[in-house]
């Protein structure tokens, strides 16, 4: 659901956005304010990736192997991820485009450092800053994981909340200097921004795990978590001063995490659906290709005159392309990694019977 609203966002902006006297519409504001989903991507991954670590912490077993957890995240994210880089080049090469990148600027892409760079920041695939951004609170969450551990097994819950509060006020104290200081997008542009948002998600993880919401609960949560999102699009639209250039969007993000917690546990039907769990799955190689996808029908001159059919056509296509991606690359890579993982887990042949009892 989040990546059908980026998508129509960024569609939009190419498109229904650009009617005479659309800017002055309820339409235009509520769509404008859907690039907050981009928010519940991050809540998501400090929800969900934090959990072995804080499974180990309130269960009492090991800290997970930070060579294993590395493993996957790579696995998961940097094939499809590659993948979509040549495809965007290949597109975009030698149609004068404004977003074409040259050759020689794809191993920064490569290796997600197109943020930091003033010449790559918005080039080829724009929306892939926020994987830059993903790919460093990955490389960060062994550390977080490991003061968990530390925290919760000494204080409990209240250690997590104690560390996602850190977090937050690292980065909050980041960005009020950015704000403060005039720094310019290739510094702010940078996990430091947005570790509030991934502070959300590690506080929803800790709070909820093996404590599962009741019913009047989780509706309480849900009906919280979706007003807190939809009076931070209402803030922003109308304009937020300071206030609004240190906090961004966390508002928003501690909505979203209010959601996740109150869904995570039953979610309803609807979530269950076919089509939508489909979309789920092929939801990465989807948000990775739709901007590609969007500029070609623009060059070639494909891109219908109704916003919602040329957002049909881009969905439709990108979702092509993320099917591709998935059972062409992601799905065969994220199994064999699995598979590997299971095999050097199996204990090695010994000769001696007793040994081998003892082991099993």
């Amino acid at each position: 659901m989040a990546a059908l609203a980026v998508v129509l966002v960024h569609a939009w902006m190419y498109g229904g956005a650009n009617d005479p006297g659309m800017d002055e519409t309820a339409l235009d504001a509520v769509i404008g304010e859907l690039r907050v989903a981009l928010m519940s991507f991050f809540v998501l991954s400090g929800y969900l990736v934090v959990q072995p670590w804080l499974r180990a912490a309130v269960d009492g077993g090991p800290a997970p192997s930070v060579r294993r957890y590395l493993g996957k995240r790579a696995a998961r994210i940097l094939p499809a991820y590659w993948l979509a880089l040549v495809g965007a080049y290949v597109l975009l090469h030698g149609t004068g485009h404004r977003r074409e990148a040259a050759l020689g600027d794809l191993p920064y892409f490569a290796v997600f450092a197109q943020n930091q760079f003033e010449h790559t920041r918005t080039l080829l695939n724009p929306p892939t800053w926020s994987l830059a951004v993903e790919v460093s609170f990955y490389a960060l969450v062994p550390l977080i994981g490991w003061v968990l551990i530390v925290a919760i097994r000494r204080w409990g819950r209240a250690g997590a909340l104690a560390v996602a509060a850190a977090l937050t006020a690292a980065g909050l104290a980041f960005t009020w200097a950015a704000y403060s200081g005039g720094w310019p997008p290739t510094a702010t542009a940078s996990l430091p921004t947005y570790l509030p948002v991934f502070a959300c998600g590690i506080a929803a993880a800790a709070l909820s795990h093996r404590r599962p919401a009741g019913r009047a609960a989780r509706g309480a949560l849900l009906v919280a978590g979706c007003a807190l999102v939809a009076a931070n699009g209402w803030w922003h639209h109308d304009g937020t001063g300071a206030a609004g250039k240190v906090l961004l969007d966390l508002p928003a993000a501690a909505g979203f995490a209010l959601i996740v917690t109150a869904l995570a546990v039953r979610a309803p039907r609807a979530l269950a659906a076919g089509p939508l769990r489909w979309i789920g799955i092929v939801s990465y190689g989807f948000y990775l290709w739709h901007m590609p996808v969007l500029y070609v029908l623009r060059l070639q001159g494909w891109w219908a005159e109704s916003p919602w059919m040329a957002y049909g056509t881009v969905v439709a296509v990108s979702l092509a392309l993320a099917a591709i991606s998935w059972f062409g690359v992601e799905r065969w890579v994220v199994g064999e990694t699995r598979q590997h993982r299971k095999q050097m887990r199996r204990p090695r042949a010994t000769a001696d019977p007793a040994a081998s009892r003892g082991l099993a």
